[in-house]
């Protein structure tokens, strides 16, 4: 359970990153994450809407940085 709590944390950081990395303000963030996952906050997300908002905001040309202090 451990693991998959660390991953969870690491996506929702992703995430995160990715949002302000692509300039979004509060309100485009929680747009994209009502376009794409149908919630209004990260947090709601399950695994899928996890991924699908990390593939949606990768075609919006954000790259994840590589060598990240936390392997995984």
């Amino acid at each position: 359970m451990k693991q998959a709590n660390d991953s969870r944390r690491r996506e929702l950081a992703k995430i995160h990153i990715a949002a302000k990395a692509l300039g979004m303000d509060d309100d485009a963030y929680r747009d994209m994450l009502w376009a794409v996952a149908r919630v209004r906050s990260a947090a709601d997300l399950d695994n899928a809407g996890r991924q699908r908002v990390l593939d949606h905001v990768k075609a919006c040309g954000f790259k994840a940085a590589r060598g990240s202090a936390h392997p995984g």
